[in-house]
């Protein structure tokens, strides 16, 4: 798009949709994953600590 002369404002407006769209995406995977393998593992101390550590990495990488 920058090398097409294609006017800034444009281009900034698009790279904030599509980072817009991937939070999105990331939060209904996030709920998806929360809903499913953390709820599954709340029976087992040990693979609720897993799953809970697996979160916290990614939540601060």
């Amino acid at each position: 798009m920058i090398d097409d002369g294609k006017y800034c404002v444009s281009i900034l407006n698009q790279i904030k949709a599509a980072k817009s769209a991937l939070v999105t995406v990331e939060a209904q995977i996030l709920k998806k994953h929360t809903q499913s393998c953390i709820k599954n593992s709340l029976t087992d101390k040990k693979a609720l600590d897993k799953k809970v550590d697996e979160l916290l990495k990614l939540i601060n990488k």
